[in-house]
């Protein structure tokens, strides 16, 4: 998972960058905006943060139906603590990472109610 990775999100003649790097055990992330549907040229910074990761257990969940091995997640903010799920895909050119989906029950508020299934509309590029 070391690395930058990063997902550009397209809205109505807008866009929005998430950013990621991973280092050792720490990360940063980051937003910005942009007055267009590319990601691309200066951007409005909406927000930036940094914490710590630790990984858990392997688990196995699916990815477009098939079998795959993930790991727990712990990642720890200035905000608090988040439990998540993880996994990269290795065989996708370039690398792409999924986190687990928060959206029902397992909102990964504690480590009980962590994410089981990955969130396959969330995707983050490596760079």
């Amino acid at each position: 998972m070391q690395g930058n990775w990063s997902r550009c999100e397209v809205g109505f003649g807008t866009s929005y960058k998430i950013g990621l790097v991973v280092s050792g055990s720490g990360f940063t992330q980051s937003s910005r905006s942009y007055a267009n549907e590319t990601c691309t040229g200066t951007g409005t910074e909406e927000g930036s943060g940094a914490g710590t990761l630790a990984f858990g257990a392997a688990l196995t969940t699916f990815l477009g139906g098939a079998p795959v091995t993930a790991y727990e997640l712990t990642a720890t903010t200035g905000v608090g603590t988040f439990y998540d799920l993880v996994y990269v895909d290795t065989a996708a050119t370039p690398d792409l990472l999924y986190t687990g989906d928060s959206s029902g029950a397992n909102d990964g508020s504690t480590p009980a109610l962590r994410p089981t299934v990955l969130d396959e509309a969330f995707v983050l590029t490596k760079q």
